[in-house]
């Protein structure tokens, strides 16, 4: 997955410079661009889950 995001440009890798077994992940502009409508999708689905996970319980 990390390797598609970096191939299509959302973001880029770069080794640790206090540990060089880390590689940090970074956004790119094009990734950030994405950040907030992925955001509000990702909390409308939280909010989905939990609406059917209540009913389902009730």
């Amino acid at each position: 997955m990390v390797k598609s995001l970096e191939q299509n440009g959302f973001i880029y890798r770069k080794r640790d410079e206090q540990d060089a077994r880390f590689m940090r992940i970074f956004l790119t502009d094009k990734g950030k661009e994405l950040e907030k409508p992925v955001d509000f999708k990702w909390k409308q689905q939280q909010k989905n889950y939990c609406i059917q996970f209540h009913r389902k319980i009730a």
